[in-house]
This record gives structure tokens, sequence and C-alpha cells, in this order.
């Protein structure tokens, strides 16, 4: 091309939304013969390819192009609907639910099976009445896969949508004379007790609309079947929604959940990726990535986009091999990078299955009986564990599953920790609190600073010292000096219920807990006052520490 720099500006686009790198020639640089050429061709490759983070991918896969493994869940999939069974597809976020059954429609569409998959995500069908939402799911069917005719939206009333619904998949069916799939993503959408919108978690807009998929399903063999997808299974779980109506799918579809790759898929997966950038591993690698990450291939790329960014150079394109040694030494690092991405795919459970969150504390503070005393009164929770992949239990102990998201739950589950020695418990505490009172310190003082000026902000934290002598000292220092030297954990108490309308969004607005809370870490210091901690004690000290902790990480 002529323009080569001018047309790879226009297609410049980041790895997650499109995939496909351009690698742009000049004419001028092809002509004559092909003296030359071959070096020209790889550095050009190299240079395109070589620079660009495919490991950042994050949206669903819809092509082939980077869709690795999965063959037993698509042929499960595939093989449902050739029975005329209907399916479902569970897991945590981002483990590759979507790409999965992207690659189901593609390999159906090209089997001539009018397939749709439809989002439940899409306000177009969770934000309208469930007869619309029923014509609308009629409509993808037809737009997707170029089909004309049916009833109009007009025909779908609450009385007649079923009726009419059936009536159009006879009309997709004949077109192509093999049964329709609808594939139902993110259900939790359009699920009761589920959904962000109020009408379907009611259960009024909800049970009608799955009252008449089911219907048209019985009532017309091998007319259509459908898959269903998500992060939570209350849809076919809950025998009633929360209006005490009864749930046409309860036990209607057995939940599967989605697994995550073995080593050697996630070796496959790897080399797939990197035979594109340039990258290789050390063999050690993938078992180390498998064991950290638990084979959940979205936190396995996102670890190694960080290794990648760790020993790439900027633009500069260049073969990288991470070794053994190398990746040791960025463990705690890849750690913290995937932490707030553990954080989301855990939500499904701090949303929704709060006990069983709970349980995966509890497992994380070592706490292997009382978590078996859960276990044994609700096994239903942990079997979404089990199924989710989180835990395990390969001999009579439960253990996580993936090292990455234990360190981050053991962090979530500080105040449920409670050593056996006393020493133990004081440098807990003692961490606890000073880590704490460290950042506390510092966001009082640069706040102070900027909302009063030096001087004013000086005065403000002189007036709230109990001890005259305090005072004195601190009128002869500079005001960062003061924080440094001269202000306790009590003044830091003191200045923040002084000036609470300012600071009390940090704290949920509740002015009690954080005095309480604030007295309880003043109180058991290793340091001074207290002589010993009870277990007792520690157990009411701690969850306070914690709190504070947690409420200025999240506020601030």
């Amino acid at each position: 091309m002529t323009n080569a720099e001018g047309t790879l500006q226009e297609r410049a686009s980041p790895a997650d939304s499109d995939p496909r790198t351009v690698v742009p020639f000049k004419y001028r640089e092809l002509r004559g013969g092909v003296a030359g050429k071959e070096r020209l061709t790889v550095e050009r490759f190299e240079e395109r390819l070589f620079s660009k983070d495919l490991f950042a991918m994050s949206s669903a896969l819809k092509s082939e192009r980077f869709f690795f493994g999965r063959t037993t869940e698509i042929q499960r999939l595939v093989g449902h609907y050739q029975s005329n069974e209907n399916s479902t597809v569970f897991g945590l976020r981002r483990i590759g639910k979507t790409s999965v059954l992207w690659a189901a429609v593609r390999h159906l569409k090209a089997a001539g099976v009018a397939v749709a998959l439809i989002d439940g995500n899409d306000p177009r069908y969770h934000r309208a009445n469930w007869s619309k939402a029923l014509y609308r799911v009629k409509d993808a069917i037809f737009e997707v896969n170029s089909l004309k005719g049916g009833h109009p939206e007009t025909d779908y009333t609450e009385a007649d949508a079923t009726t009419c619904f059936a009536e159009d998949l006879r009309i997709a069916k004949s077109k192509t004379t093999k049964p329709v799939l609808i594939i139902f993503d993110e259900i939790q959408n359009l699920c009761f007790d589920v959904s962000t919108s109020e009408a379907w978690r009611s259960g009024a807009e909800s049970i009608p609309f799955w009252q008449a998929i089911r219907s048209v399903y019985q009532q017309n063999q091998n007319l259509y079947s459908f898959i269903l997808g998500g992060t939570n299974a209350h849809i076919v779980e809950a025998p009633h929604c929360n209006n005490g109506s009864d749930n046409p799918l309860f036990g209607y579809i057995a939940p599967h959940y989605l697994g995550f790759f073995g080593w050697q898929e996630v070796k496959g997966m790897l080399e797939h990726i990197g035979a594109y950038m340039g990258v290789t591993f050390d063999d050690a690698i993938y078992h180390y990535l498998t064991d950290d990450f638990g084979g959940h291939p979205f936190l396995i790329r996102q670890a190694c986009s960080k290794l990648w960014d760790s020993q790439v150079a900027r633009n500069v394109p260049r073969r990288i091999h991470t070794t053994r040694a190398f990746y040791q030494t960025q463990k705690a690092e890849l750690f913290e990078h995937t932490r707030n991405y553990i954080a989301m795919i855990l939500e499904v459970l701090t949303e929704r299955y709060q006990r069983e969150f709970e349980m995966l504390r509890v497992l994380a503070a070592g706490d292997q009986e009382r978590f078996k005393i859960y276990a044994e009164s609700s096994p239903r929770d942990v079997s979404h564990l089990t199924g989710y992949g989180l835990i395990e239990r390969p001999a009579d102990a439960y253990v996580f599953r993936i090292a990455a998201v234990e360190a981050a739950v053991k962090k979530n589950a500080r105040d449920l920790v409670c050593p056996s020695a006393v020493e133990e418990r004081w440098a807990l505490l003692s961490r606890e609190r000073n880590q704490f009172e460290f950042r506390f310190r510092d966001y009082l003082r640069s706040t102070f600073k900027v909302a009063f000026g030096k001087e004013k902000a000086k005065d403000e934290v002189i007036a709230v010292m109990r001890k005259v002598a305090q005072a004195d000292v601190a009128r002869g220092l500079e005001y960062d000096q003061i924080f440094a030297k001269e202000f306790y954990f009590l003044n830091l108490k003191d200045l923040t219920i002084k000036h609470w309308d300012r600071f009390k969004f940090l704290f949920n607005e509740d002015k009690q807990r954080f005095q309480n809370a604030m007295d309880a870490g003043n109180k058991f210091r290793a340091d001074a006052h207290a002589k010993s901690v009870t277990t007792e004690q520690f157990r009411s000290v701690m969850p306070q520490l914690v709190w504070l902790t947690t409420c200025f990480e999240q506020n601030s």
C-alpha cells in the first residue's frame, strides 16, 4: 500500500477490542526481485507482532483465532442439541463461558442450524415486559439467521405471545429443516431474585417468560432447545422465587459448571498465543501457573501479560523467554496484579452466595473443624464452591484450588484468624493497627494541609492534643514534623471526630463504630497499656481493626 503508516494508524486498536494485527508494507518496498524481501518481511512481522500484548485480551472470543481448548465442552453442548436436550454452562466470571457458547454457535451454524445467542445483559430484554422480550428473542433468531416472516410485535400480547412464539419457531425450522437453538447468556439478568431489573427480579416478568420457554419446548417435539449460561445457577436451583411463585425451571436442567484448564491445556494456550508475540516459557512455568492460578485461563493470561510487561522494552520488538527463576521473583507481584481481577471473579459469591463466601473465609483462616461443620449442614453450599472450582477435597480436608484466590481470601479473612500463641496474636494486632495508622495519618496530614494551609492546619492539629506538654512540643515543630514525631493514635481519633463531617464517608458514616474501633486499637498495643491479650479479646479487637483498614482502603 502507498500509505502504510496512515493505514496502520486507522486500523490501530487495543488487543482487547480487536485481536487482529495489521502488518503494512509500502508498494515500493516490495518492488523488484526477492533479494532482501525475506529479511524485510520477518522484521516487519516482528515489529508489529512482538510489540503487542495479546495476553491482555479480556473480551469474549467470537472467532477461532485465539480460542483454545474446551473441545469436550463444545461436544457436550452440540450433543445435547442433537438429542433435543437443553443444557447449561455456569461458572466464575471470566472463565470463558461466553467464548465456549460462541464456539458452539460457530459449530452449529456451519452445520446449517438456526442458532441465536441472547445476551441477558442487554436492556432490551430485561427492561421489557416478558411478552415483548419473547418477541425480541424471536426477532434475534430471524435477524441473525437472515429469516423472513413471522408475527409482528403487536401480535405478541400477554395472551398470545406463547402461541406466536411457537408458530414463529416452526417457520424458522421449516427454513433449515433442523431444530432451532436459543442460547441465553448472562442468564442472571433474566432470573427472579437476581436480575438488576426490579420487574424481573420480583418474578412478575421472569416467571411468565420462563413458563413460555418451557411450555413451547414441551408441547412441540424437536422444535427447538435452549442453553442457559451465566455465573449464577439460581434459575435451575431455586424451587420458588421470593414472591412465592413456583420456578418453572427448578430441577428441569442440571447445572453444569465450566472447569479449569489442566497444565497441558495451559501450555497449549500460552504456546498458541505466545507464538504470535515471540514469547516462550520454561516448561516448569506451565505447572506454576496452573497451581498458582488454578488453571483459570483469564487469570493465567493476565499473569502472563504482567510477566511480558516486566521484560519488554516499550515499542522495541524482541523475543522474550521467561525462565522459572524469573517467575519465582515475580510471583508476589503477579498475585498483587491479579488481586482486583480475583475480587471481580468472586463477586458472584459476595453478591449472591454470601454463606459460601463466609465458608471460604473460614477455610482461608485455617479453621478446618468449623468448615466441616458448615459443609455437613449445608452440602449445597459446598457443591457451589466445588462447582465453581474454588475448592476441592483430595483427602479428608478441603483445600483451595487456586493459590491466588486463597491469598486474596486470606487477606479478607484476617478477622477470623486467631493464633494460639500470645506473641502471634500481638504481632497480628500490631501489624493491622500500624498499617492502618501509617496510611490514615498521612491521609489526614495531606488533607488538612490542602484544606486549611499549613499554619491553620497546624492550629487544628494542636487543638485536639490532650496533654499540654505534647502541644508545647508540637508548636516548636514544622507541620509535617508533628505527624512524624508528636501525633498519636488517639490524636487521629480526636481529630477525625472533631471534623467528622469531612471524614465520615471514609467509615460509612458510622461514628460510634469508628470511635469504638479506635479505642480498641489504642488499648491493645504490645508497646503500651495492655500486658496480655486473650483469644476472646483478640477475636473482639481484630475485626474492629480490619473494619478500619477495609473502610479506609475502599473509600479513600
